[in-house]
C-alpha cells in the first residue's frame, strides 16, 4: 500500500451533502468523493479510455485522512475499546477522534 500525502495551499471546503454551507463540512475527503474526483480528472485528461475507467478504476483508496508531519491519523474505531479504563477518564478518552498508526495499532 501506497500512501500520498495531499497538501492543498488555499481553504479547501469538503461537502458531502452537496449544499456549500460552511456548517455542514466534512473534517476529511471521504472515498467516494476523492475516486469520483480521481476519475473525472482521468476522464479530462483521456476522454478515449469511456467508461471503462469509472466502473473498473485500476486503484482502490481509502478516505483522505488528515495528518501531522509524519504522523498519519486515523478515525477512532467505532467499538467501545476503552471500556477498560476509568470511567472518569473514559469520558475524556471518547471525545477523542483521531489516533496515530501507533496508537490504533496498539488498540486493535
Amino acid at each position: 500500500m501506497r500512501v500520498f500525502k495531499l497538501q492543498f495551499y488555499s481553504a479547501l471546503h469538503v461537502d458531502s451533502k452537496g449544499s456549500g454551507e460552511p456548517e455542514v463540512a466534512e473534517e476529511f475527503i471521504h472515498s467516494d468523493t476523492l475516486s469520483a474526483a480521481l476519475c473525472l480528472a482521468w476522464n479530462s485528461l483521456y476522454p478515449e479510455t469511456g467508461d471503462d475507467f469509472f466502473l473498473s478504476p485500476p486503484f482502490r483508496l481509502s478516505s483522505a485522512f488528515p495528518y501531522i508531519k509524519d504522523i498519519l491519523l486515523f478515525p477512532t474505531p467505532a467499538w467501545n475499546f476503552w471500556k477498560e479504563t476509568d470511567p472518569l477518564e473514559r469520558k475524556k478518552l471518547k471525545k477523542i477522534q483521531w489516533l496515530s498508526k501507533g496508537l490504533l495499532e496498539c488498540v486493535l
